[in-house]
């Protein structure tokens, strides 16, 4: 950053609604401003242990976290935990990510499955087995997008859980989004 500021390792990036700019790290969280090196919000961890983040279309930010017991937090706009506000997930992967298919609902990328959660009723309503997976998308035809790491694969399954296409490197590279 800016201004000698130091964040370190950064994880993920999210450009939001209002043109600012998300950016999860493993200790920290920092929302800036469009076009300005000025913080909006800021969430700090000091046991680095953030593993994804997302900017929701309530407005409040979903934070998967190593720790537990609980690994998923929200905050609010100005990044203060919203202690009643609870989503019980299981540990999420290390190299995690979110994806948010519907207003309602989240995919997050635990540690050896994708899970769909409803927020409105706080519960599990759709998962896929599948090795670290370190990327998930929905996709515009209703099947999802994920990467499975430990086999070093792209994959897309159906909603249903059956897998309908996959890409594997074979000149060894690997798949991380």
């Amino acid at each position: 950053g800016g201004q000698n500021r130091v964040y370190g390792n950064p994880q993920q990036v999210q450009v939001l609604d209002n043109g600012n700019i998300l950016v999860v790290c493993r200790n920290v969280l920092v929302e800036f401003k469009k076009d300005k090196d000025e913080e909006a919000m800021r969430y700090v961890r000091t046991n680095y242990d953030v593993a994804a983040a997302r900017r929701l279309a309530s407005g409040e930010t979903l934070v998967l976290l190593q720790n537990g017991p609980d690994h998923a937090v929200f905050l609010d706009a100005k990044g203060k935990e919203l202690p009643d506000r609870k989503l019980k997930t299981e540990q999420p992967f290390y190299q995690a990510h979110i994806d948010a298919p519907a207003a309602d609902r989240v995919l997050v990328t635990e540690m050896n499955r994708v899970a769909e959660y409803d927020l409105k009723l706080n519960k599990l309503v759709w998962s896929r087995a599948v090795s670290q997976p370190r990327s998930v998308q929905r996709l515009p035809n209703g099947n999802t997008l994920m990467v499975d790491a430990t086999a070093n694969k792209l994959l897309e399954v159906s909603p249903d859980g059956e897998e309908v296409w996959s890409y594997a490197p074979t000149n060894g590279l690997q798949v991380f989004r």
